[in-house]
């Protein structure tokens, strides 16, 4: 069994391992750029990944270091480049599918928008 140690959060924060990523409460999320790719977004898994780099927690999030642990699965069996991905960190509820949450983005942007539907 992986133990976590919660690494020491400075500031100012600088989200630069797998470790943080997930003490912080963010998520890394790839998007194949393709042309012609089916599968566009996916939420990387960082605890596999983290199991699979000798570095542990210690992985760093940059676009090389995190290119070589996944891959495009749509693009693969098609035969095209697989490894076309862009990254973006972002925070761990901004992908809820919650109905709650979702109707409740729905009624801030009608607000916004003046009532409007």
């Amino acid at each position: 069994m992986m133990k976590f140690p919660l690494p020491k959060v400075t500031f100012p924060l600088t989200i630069n391992t797998i470790g943080i990523v997930i003490a912080t409460g963010h998520e890394i999320v790839a998007r194949c750029c393709t042309n012609g790719c089916t599968r566009k977004n996916g939420r990387l898994n960082l605890v596999q990944i983290a199991k699979r780099s000798p570095l542990g927690w210690e992985q760093g999030t940059l676009h090389d270091e995190l290119l070589q642990y996944v891959f495009c699965p749509v693009c693969r069996a098609a035969g095209r480049n697989d490894k076309n991905l862009a990254f973006t960190l972002s925070t761990g509820d901004a992908h809820c599918l919650w109905p709650k949450a979702e109707h409740d983005r729905s009624e801030a942007a009608k607000r916004a928008r003046g009532g409007e539907n």
